[in-house]
């Protein structure tokens, strides 16, 4: 039986793509929109509202994006930017972007130029938050300017005045909520495996579509149902086998998901999603901040070494942080799937391939055509053969799936 968290967790992030204004979890003169991977929340709710994550509408026709935008950009953008000009997200009064990949920094340039030329036109106040993630001083002191006049843009929505205070306690809830997903991201990545990867994506994703107090409680719900074997759905959450076999365990990387058609796709050719990389998966969860030293040092400090984007990341550190997510969620395999038009994945890998060949598992990668919540029949074909060719692979390895569990990254 679905546990009450659960189920609330995944009608909250089914809710997410027609999120309007009698579906919002606070009024809607409170809601601003985000649009990328790199936006501090913390000030944000320290303001009084509340961020909700903006997504596309997968396979859609986007006839407005059309006369605007150019056909190399990410669709995923594409069909962002159509939402703001169809009416979808009519109702939005403010919102804010970042410099998390190219496709959302034309994103902003495009919005800010139409804002210009069409004053008439309903769009969003826009602000953009440029985070610099070099390892250097001048990083930092340019991030935190950044991150200061982001505070006063939001002071001035908001009509109040943001202090320290305030933000520290944003801090605090924000630790909280990424150390119950990390806690998740572990018992998920238990064998045999009691969440399927389509749950805990959507237990990631619901909290625009909740208040915070709300997100936690169902976060809490869900972590003791798991934690709890006898309370448990099953050991694979409801995911089917094919001849009695145990699903293969795949780690997924490659381009972010704002759906959960794939990992449905995924899961029903007889795999079993236990961890994922990409920037809307369990990346969300990564690191804490500090909560002793200056608010806005503190978010400088965090946001500017945090990097979840391929396009922010380097090549390098991008292979590393796949292995050493696929060997702790105890995979079997990694797969790669690429939006063709999403660059900065298929950078890599390459690196990604060789870094975890050192680790022992293997790996397969799909490119995506376009923007879609599913696989289109020729991607269905690969996507079996795929899922079959790891399954190969984990059991030629000696010991199998045992064999894993005392694998490490190797250095």
């Amino acid at each position: 039986m679905v546990s009450d968290a659960r189920r609330r967790l995944q009608g909250a992030y089914a809710a997410l793509p027609r999120a309007t204004p009698d579906r919002l979890p606070v009024p809607q003169e409170a809601v601003v929109g985000i649009v990328g991977t790199d936006i501090p929340e913390e000030p944000i709710r320290a303001a009084g509202l509340h961020p909700l994550r903006v997504v596309g509408d997968p396979g859609a026709a986007t006839p407005n994006s059309d006369l605007f935008v150019e056909r190399a950009v990410d669709p995923l953008a594409r069909s962002i930017f159509e939402r703001l000009l169809d009416g979808a997200y009519g109702w939005l009064s403010h919102l804010v972007l970042c410099h998390d990949s190219d496709a959302t920094v034309r994103l902003y340039y495009y919005l800010r130029e139409l804002r210009r030329l069409e004053p008439d036109r309903h769009l969003p106040e826009l602000a953009f938050v440029d985070i610099l993630h070099q390892p250097a001083r001048t990083s930092a002191v340019y991030t935190r300017q950044r991150l200061a006049g982001f505070v006063e843009t939001l002071e001035g929505w908001s009509g109040r005045s943001i202090d320290d205070e305030a933000v520290r306690a944003e801090i605090v809830a924000s630790n909280e909520r990424r150390r119950l997903q990390r806690e998740l991201a572990e018992l998920r990545a238990e064998d045999p495996a009691r969440l399927t990867g389509r749950d805990a994506l959507a237990a990631i994703g619901a909290a625009s579509m909740m208040t915070a107090q709300e997100y936690l409680a169902c976060l809490r719900g869900l972590i003791d149902e798991l934690a709890d074997p006898e309370r448990a759905d099953g050991p694979t959450g409801g995911v089917t086998t094919r001849g009695g076999t145990e699903p293969v365990r795949v780690f997924l990387t490659g381009s972010a998901h704002d759906g959960v058609g794939w990992y449905e796709a995924v899961e029903a050719a007889g795999a079993i999603i236990v961890g994922e990389d990409h920037a809307n998966g369990n990346a969300v969860a990564i690191g804490s901040i500090d909560e002793q030293a200056d608010p806005l040092t503190a978010l400088t400090s965090f946001y500017q070494h945090r990097t979840v984007s391929s396009a922010r990341t380097s090549i390098t550190r991008r292979a590393e942080g796949t292995a050493t997510g696929a060997v702790a969620a105890r995979a079997d395999g990694v797969l790669s799937l690429l939006r063709r038009q999403d660059p900065a994945p298929h950078w890599d890998v390459a690196a990604q391939r060789a870094r975890l060949e050192e680790a022992g598992l293997p790996m397969e990668a799909i490119v995506m055509d376009g923007y879609r919540d599913e696989p289109g029949p020729a991607e269905q074909e690969d996507l079996a053969a795929s899922v079959a060719r790891l399954a190969q692979g984990a059991g030629r390895r000696s010991g199998g799936r045992a064999a894993n569990d005392n694998t490490e990254v190797a250095r």
